[in-house]
């Protein structure tokens, strides 16, 4: 797919949104933006959405990183083909960082292909009353530290009776076995938080989470539908590829070397 740079910047919006909301706080540097959280995760740490010059961009640089080791942070950077100016990678480069991940942003392009139900996989849309389940799941499938479990119910207890986010739970077996988060802003809608666990991969659950999430966001008016995974998981790539999601970007995260 032709890169569509307003396309990008829906799906860029929307990932700020959900961050802001579920994840931690931006700050403005006036020329990029600092996102810091609780979660350790660089991904939740970092400054991204640069609109600077070169002539600004060593200072902010500066200003931003030392802003990431005030809260015990190492040097995190998330690039994508909107950042300005494009000579940033050089310079992280230049400053001892190295390109540490690099994932794909995909928006969805054609309808889902029509499959069959899977009468052993049920989708739930969480209310207050399920929001810590939700992160149990999640923090279980992902095999993210017990310290994240609180921050997730926090999260999920401020939004989930927002309508225009939505908390998906997937049972199977009499138990929950799958987690999925639908953001929406105006016409654009992100997946996050796909995950299912490990004994239950390969029978669905990703699908389904997926479809519920399409089905409902074209029935809120989402005209455009995104998602993010690594460049190195084939078998997201597959998944979502079957469904109709197309490449949008990529996005590279850059950190301190042995970070």
């Amino acid at each position: 797919m032709k890169f569509d740079s307003v396309l990008s910047l829906k799906i860029v919006n929307n990932q700020h949104l959900m961050r802001a909301t579920h994840r931690g706080e931006y700050r403005d540097l006036r020329g990029a933006l600092a996102l810091t959280s609780d979660l350790s995760h660089p991904h939740f740490n970092c400054l991204e959405g640069f609109t600077t010059d070169n002539h600004h961009l060593e200072s902010l640089l500066d200003v931003g990183f030392s802003l990431l080791r005030a809260f015990d942070r190492p040097s995190a950077v998330r690039l994508t083909p909107l950042d300005r100016p494009a000579v940033i990678a050089e310079r992280l480069a230049r400053r001892g960082l190295v390109e540490s991940e690099r994932d794909v942003a995909m928006v969805l392009a054609s309808d889902p292909p029509p499959l069959p139900e899977n009468e052993d996989i049920r989708i739930v849309r969480c209310e207050p009353e399920t929001a810590a389940s939700w992160a149990a799941v999640h923090v279980q499938a992902t095999g993210l530290p017990t310290y994240v479990k609180p921050l997730l119910v926090g999260a999920a207890l401020a939004n989930v009776l927002d309508p225009m986010h939505a908390f998906y739970v997937a049972e199977s077996d009499g138990q929950s076995v799958g987690t999925a988060l639908m953001v929406r802003d105006g016409d654009t809608a992100g997946l996050y938080s796909l995950a299912t666990l490990k004994s239950y991969r390969r029978r669905g659950v990703a699908r389904a989470l997926t479809l519920r999430a399409i089905a409902d966001a074209r029935t809120a008016g989402a005209t455009c539908i995104s998602l993010e995974t690594s460049t190195s998981n084939e078998a997201a790539l597959a998944l979502y590829d079957a469904l109709g999601f197309v490449p949008a970007h990529e996005t590279t995260l850059w950190l301190e070397r042995g970070a």
